[in-house]
């Protein structure tokens, strides 16, 4: 069992050296085209990491290919995988995750965009983040709970992805994920090195991904209005609605 975590990490750290040769190479590129380059090197590298550790994705629905909101409950650290490893899409990371040994660094050079919530001025400048990225024909991943969960319900929903979903005028695209087995919901206080390790010496793992109809913004629905209802739609996609 542990050379099978070991081989796993070896597996997944040459994914991260292709990953870095890669964003070298995309350097020389328009601004537009290093940003679509680095939203596909991140799908690609997501799929590669859940077949490495075995994880295996079952889909029910499919993700619109234009520029769209991808919203999500959030249960583990690999949700973000999860989701990009089916659609190349830009996501919203909390600031910490910019601290995680290697993680951190190469999610900065993919085009990772962290926010703490608590400042204004980051999240404002997301806002316009967002905007720019939707404007370029790319997908943006959030969690808009913000933290995770046990996965048996949602969280109070940040708002801000959806004022950005109105003013860029796309969809929003409710998504649930329920993982076996359900221990892989990492929550709490729970170490991140301790639970992961743990994680890499499953044999398989699964998830179903539920993907929802896409949600047109109208002007006259505010983006309160509009994240409570993505969230009812979610609550649909996890009874199997």
């Amino acid at each position: 069992m542990v050379g099978r975590a070991i081989a796993r990490w070896t597996s997944a750290l040459i994914v991260m050296g292709r990953i870095a040769r890669a964003l070298r190479r995309a350097r020389v590129m328009s601004r537009v085209a290093a940003d679509l380059e680095a939203g596909r090197l991140l799908s690609w590298a997501s799929k590669r990491t859940c077949e490495i550790h075995g994880l295996d994705i079952s889909v029910v629905g499919s993700l619109p290919p234009v520029p769209c909101v991808i919203v999500s409950n959030h249960v583990t650290y690999l949700d973000p995988m999860v989701v990009l490893s089916l659609n190349a899409a830009r996501p919203i990371a909390k600031s910490a995750v910019a601290w995680w040994p290697l993680i951190g660094r190469l999610a900065c050079r993919l085009g990772v965009i962290f926010v703490n919530r608590r400042s204004m001025q980051q999240r404002a400048r997301v806002l316009r983040w967002v905007i720019r990225t939707l404007s370029h024909g790319m997908a943006v991943l959030n969690f808009p709970e913000g933290t995770t969960s046990t996965g048996e319900g949602l969280l109070p929903f940040h708002r801000g992805i959806f004022g950005a979903a109105r003013i860029a005028g796309v969809p929003v695209v409710p998504v649930w994920l329920e993982y076996s087995p359900k221990w892989l919901a990492w929550v709490g206080n729970r170490a991140f090195l301790g639970h992961y390790l743990r994680f890499s010496l499953l044999e398989r793992s699964s998830v179903t991904v539920r993907v929802g109809a896409p949600i047109f913004p109208r002007p006259e629905v505010s983006a309160q209005a509009l994240a409570v209802y993505a969230a009812e739609r979610m609550r649909a996609l996890q009874a199997g609605g």
